[in-house]
């Protein structure tokens, strides 16, 4: 994955019909899917990963989950420990990606939107 510090570089939409989304999204944009987990459809365009359907947690309302949008640093936990200080709210834990994909962790700023840092370690 080649990009920028503080770019966009992945993202992950909620869904509860996988099997409607990926037809939808393949139809739309040309989506290529690949099972990742029992929860978890890998999206990909000419063979290389650029997001996620996940399985919601809930129904999806107007006032639900929504895509979460990741943005690339150096190195998360400095980045973390930002988010911190700045007044964000951590979500969850860091989650370390399989096959040496980078790791994440999710957050919100501090008008509630939900999003994730990215880092290759």
């Amino acid at each position: 994955m080649s990009s920028k510090i503080g770019e966009m570089v992945w993202f992950d939409i909620p869904v509860n019909d996988f099997e409607r989304s990926k037809v939808f999204y393949s139809e739309l944009l040309g989506w290529q899917f690949e099972l990742m987990g029992p929860d978890y459809w890998l999206i990909k365009v000419d063979k290389e990963p650029i997001g996620g359907l996940k399985k919601s947690r809930t129904a999806i309302t107007d006032e639900t989950e929504m895509p979460i949008l990741y943005f690339k640093v150096d190195r998360l936990d400095p980045a973390v420990r930002r988010i911190k200080s700045l007044g964000g709210t951590l979500i969850g834990e860091r989650m370390d990606i399989p096959n040496n994909m980078g790791c994440f962790h999710l957050f919100r700023d501090k008008d509630k939107n939900l999003l994730g840092l990215w880092a290759q370690s």
